[in-house]
């Protein structure tokens, strides 16, 4: 049971990185965008 609740522990983990990694990079494409738009 110990190695299964690491492997949750481990999966939200990884769930939380993707969601964190995928809205910074949204970001970061919306301010290269108004940076376009502003030149």
């Amino acid at each position: 049971m110990l190695i299964l609740d690491n492997l949750t522990k481990f999966n939200i983990y990884l769930n939380t990185n993707l969601k964190f990694a995928s809205a910074s990079s949204f970001l970061q494409a919306k301010i290269k965008l108004s940076k376009k738009w502003v030149k």
